[in-house]
């Protein structure tokens, strides 16, 4: 069996438990920014799909867009979900694929 495509471009790194100095789980952002070094995109042209208050936080902090679909509806008021860019509270039942590209079109939360 040969290995697919997407594992020879970049294949899964070990998941880190990464927290920072206030205790907060930080565990997505190395990935993110090593994704996009990966691709040669400069950060602020990235937009990160998370369903993870720490994982929105990690996009703010690696310098990429965020939209949020939080996975259980009730983390929605999570204060790391604020740094999301576009946040849909109600979870997976709330979220449009034409929201979130109507989003983009807009500019996305780019340049701030």
């Amino acid at each position: 069996m040969s290995a697919s495509p997407a594992s020879r471009v970049m294949p899964a790194p070990p998941a880190p438990v990464i927290f920072d100095l206030d205790g907060t789980l930080v565990d997505s952002e190395p990935h993110y920014y090593e994704a996009g070094r990966r691709l040669g995109a400069d950060p602020a042209a990235c937009v990160v799909p998370e369903d993870a208050a720490s994982g929105a936080l990690a996009a703010h902090r690696a310098g990429m867009r965020c939209i949020a679909v939080p996975y259980v509806a009730g983390t929605a008021d999570d204060p790391a979900f604020a740094h999301a860019g576009l946040l849909f509270k109600g979870g997976q039942e709330e979220f449009t694929a034409r929201a979130a590209y109507d989003w983009l079109g807009r500019g996305g939360g780019a340049g701030g």
